[in-house]
């Protein structure tokens, strides 16, 4: 789907959430991809002056159309300084030159755990 489709499911969804936020307050749409480097979907932002919330919207229809939304903003992961988004699941997002990168963060990171 493009940009302007899930722009209509954002709206959608807006009114059906609980915030005070409105379309119009939307400060940033940024794309986001898989771990297999496929364009997902996008995140958007919204700011009011009362509130802050954000949504991870599906461009793809082989999945639901809302991730994720919330209150503030999700969790962003800075991996590399330039880059773009990368979602795995929940509230985060990872800021990576390559899937290659975040996977490989995460990987380290469940290494440590053990």
């Amino acid at each position: 789907m493009t940009e302007e489709v899930v722009d209509q499911v954002a709206k959608e969804y807006l009114k059906r959430l609980k915030t005070t936020v409105e379309f119009e307050d939307k400060t940033n749409v940024i794309p986001f991809y898989d771990l297999d480097d496929n364009e997902l979907g996008y995140y958007y932002q919204f700011e009011n002056g009362e509130e802050s919330f954000f949504m991870l919207l599906s461009s793809n229809t082989d999945y639901s159309p809302l991730f994720s939304a919330g209150s503030g903003e999700p969790d962003i992961k800075i991996i590399d300084d330039d880059g773009k988004y990368y979602y795995a699941g929940n509230v985060t997002l990872y800021k990576a030159e390559s899937d290659t990168n975040v996977v490989d963060r995460i990987n380290d990171a469940l290494k440590k755990a053990l």
